[in-house]
């Protein structure tokens, strides 16, 4: 690659790295934008009024700040023209969003509120460009979604991936060459009688992929010594938890059958690394960029075949300030996410107080509760790579209680005219709903933005059927215990944002309660397996068709406790999804247990309009990204 001009020079601030995939600047929040993150990740933009006046707030508060930050940076050296550039950038895509929202204009956005030019080069230069620039007092509604536009801006200008910026020699998170890559055995071997586990015709249909999660904790006493022990306090308890959870220590497809695990204690991956950077500033952007480098992927050989991948990936990640990034992840085919979030927390708890402590003992029966009768005649290859040919990002959007309760209000009162004796009014709307809906209400627009076209809509949701039909599946049962529901084609129809989200809410819960209800009437595993396999089948058709459709994945974590994790040093900061290797919405609650976490993979150019969409500026938290934990 050519190296441009504003290459060659870059400012004194900036350490060159050979393996950096992103560039983040390394400037903390001032106070102002920690106050603001703080007082509306709480949910009370009033309180910023009663703390700076009655007359609203400004661009030029927020660039006060923010490049004040700058200048301590660099000093009295002018900014360099790159990040001119990415300022100029970011005003260029946000200003009308911002002067939309002022005016109530139905107009698309118009040109740029705060233009900057090449001669604007200083932080004293800008900031009076700046702070020429006044908006007018706006009302609770209009300043909760400026305020959310303007720490999305700002998150950008910290976070910035633009072509021109990412060109900059700048210091990025890089993961240094691993300490140890290692098979983690079970303490004590597994008994003869439990070495071949049989698969279910669920488990046959998942395909070779490890989804992941990262748990995220705050340094002990802010260094990287004491984190080392915590290392291998998690690699010791690991062993001994293995010795229950044993299939995840074996190898699947040995002797050419992909359908059996064979639970012979190879051991799971086991990876040590160390991260030149601080927990705090990963966590600038949530965590979501660079997130792949926390993870793992199963070591084989040249030649080597599926029965020599690991079924369990741990990867322990120490950051220079003594933080950790705790990633598991596990082969689909023998693991849910119930079901692995049930060995997450035994592990937790033999870490915490030891392997007498862990009261479950997970049932691998699910192998012979639901047989497989015919096997497919092709097996499955070996992990394919994220993405394939397209660039897919990972961002996280947080909706707090807050939102979700205006949310819930709006959509409550379209339908307020309506029969108050129906059922809509007999229950209100749950938090993954409202989610799923404000989504796919976004997708869909940016679908018929950028194909000209109002798309069928197919949305697919997983469900976890453990508890929903007849048949007396142990409690404790370990394996792949969901199915997907997929819905009929969808047709939207030009309307409002807020009418389109209403009718898609309504279509959604109908969907949904249709889908559990013959769920509750299953009394047998062949009525689940008929179930099972009409979902793949409608799933396949719909996905040949090609661009006919717009497919919408989502999967859910919620009511799942992933922030109870303790392993011995408290609960997590927070807790991360992973890439996925298509389009796909992954919801979590967030860790006051009110809200809801997107984590959203997203082709880029997608992304890109997606985290520019209105509604979801008006009600996804990005502000507090820039708050760390």
């Amino acid at each position: 690659m050519a190296t441009s001009s504003i290459d060659q020079n870059p400012p004194s601030c900036y350490t060159g790295h050979g393996h950096s995939s992103r560039v983040l600047l390394p400037v903390q929040p001032g106070p102002l934008l920690h106050l603001l993150g703080r007082e509306l990740r709480m949910g009370r933009p009033s309180r910023l009024e009663k703390a700076k006046g009655p007359l609203g707030y400004t661009l030029k508060e927020v660039a006060e700040d923010l490049l004040g930050s700058l200048e301590r940076v660099t000093g009295s050296s002018p900014i360099h023209p790159v990040l001119v550039h990415r300022l100029q950038e970011v005003l260029d895509q946000f200003g009308g969003l911002l002067h939309r929202i002022v005016t109530d204009s139905s107009t698309s956005c118009s040109p740029p509120l705060l233009p900057l030019d090449a001669n604007t080069n200083s932080p004293t230069g800008i900031l009076t460009c700046i702070s020429t620039q006044h908006l007018p007092p706006l009302d609770g509604n209009q300043q909760h979604t400026f305020l959310s536009i303007t720490m999305a801006m700002v998150t950008a200008i910290l976070s910035g991936t633009s072509p021109a910026y990412d060109h900059v020699a700048g210091i990025v998170m890089e993961v240094q060459v691993r300490h140890n890559n290692k098979l983690v055995k079970p303490s004590s071997p597994t008994p003869s009688h439990l070495r071949k586990l049989k698969l279910s015709f669920i488990d046959q249909h998942q395909g070779p992929y490890y989804p992941g999660i990262i748990f995220y904790y705050h340094a002990a006493s802010g260094d990287a010594k004491s984190a080392w022990t915590r290392v291998h306090r998690l690699e010791e308890s690991l062993a001994e938890t293995l010795t229950i959870f044993y299939p995840l220590a074996g190898r699947n497809g040995e002797e050419g059958d992909n359908f059996v695990v064979t639970c012979n204690d190879q051991g799971a991956q086991f990876v040590k690394t160390k991260v030149n950077r601080r927990l705090d500033e990963h966590l600038l952007d949530g965590g979501a960029s660079g997130s792949d480098m926390l993870l793992t992927r199963p070591v084989v050989s040249t030649g080597e075949v599926r029965s020599s991948l690991p079924l369990l990936l741990v990867q322990v990640n120490v950051f220079e300030c003594g933080g950790l990034a705790v990633s598991v992840q596990c082969l689909h085919a023998v693991s849910d996410m119930s079901s692995i979030s049930k060995f997450i927390h035994a592990w937790a708890t033999t870490s915490r107080e030891g392997i007498t402590k862990v009261i479950i003992r997970p049932s691998f029966d699910t192998g012979s509760l639901f047989p497989i009768k015919e096997e497919p005649e092709e097996s499955f290859p070996l992990p394919m790579e994220v993405g394939g040919d397209q660039k897919l990002v990972l961002k996280r959007f947080v909706f707090n209680a807050e939102a979700l309760s205006d949310l819930r209000a709006k959509i409550m009162a379209t339908f307020g005219s309506q029969d108050k004796g129906s059922d809509f009014h007999k229950k209100r709307p749950s938090r993954v709903e409202l989610v799923t809906a404000l989504i796919s209400r976004a997708l869909i627009s940016i679908d018929q933005a950028k194909t000209g076209q109002l798309r069928p809509m197919v949305l697919v949701h997983s469900v976890n059927f453990h508890t929903k039909t007849q048949i007396p599946i142990p409690q404790n049962a370990y394996g792949n215990l969901f199915v997907e529901y997929v819905s009929s084609p969808f047709l939207p129809k030009e309307d409002s944002d807020l009418g389109l989200l209403c009718t898609l809410f309504v279509w959604l819960r109908d969907g949904l309660k249709n889908f559990v209800g013959q769920l509750g009437k299953v009394k047998d595993p062949e009525e689940l397996r008929f179930k099972v396999a009409a979902s793949q089948e409608k799933l396949g058709e719909l996905m040949s068709t090609g661009d006919a459709m717009n497919l919408i994945l989502f999967t859910s974590w919620c009511d799942f406790p992933v922030y109870d994790v303790n392993f011995g040093w408290g609960a997590p900061g927070l807790v991360s999804g992973s890439k996925f290797y298509v389009e796909l919405i992954f919801l979590t609650d967030t860790k006051t247990g009110d809200g809801i976490e997107a984590w959203v993979t997203l082709e880029e150019d997608k992304m890109s309009r997606f985290e520019r969409d209105l509604d979801i500026l008006r009600y996804a938290n990005l502000y507090h990204l820039l708050c760390g934990l």
